[in-house]
């Protein structure tokens, strides 16, 4: 059983997209910590599994690079010659 609905899942890639162009990617602590807000603005203040976000990574295999891409590449990515 998922702990978002679908779209609150599609909002939480998309923003995890959004802060990886930007050259913040969100840290695997941080997708939790949003994950967590969400269920609790649903009423559910249960802890996430411990393997919530792996299972969360299988279901979005396009948001992996952007979690585990350091930030200092995704900064460096951003870099534009003058």
């Amino acid at each position: 059983m998922q702990r978002l609905t679908q779209v609150q899942e599609e909002w939480l890639v998309n923003k995890i997209k959004e802060m990886d162009e930007r050259g913040y990617p969100a840290s695997n602590a941080r997708v939790r910590e949003m994950a967590k807000d969400i269920c609790v603005a649903n009423g559910d203040d249960a802890p996430l599994g411990r393997k919530w976000l792996e299972h969360f990574k299988q279901r979005n295999p396009d948001v992996r690079g952007a979690l585990t891409r350091g930030v200092k590449a995704a900064r460096f990515k951003r870099i534009r010659p003058v």
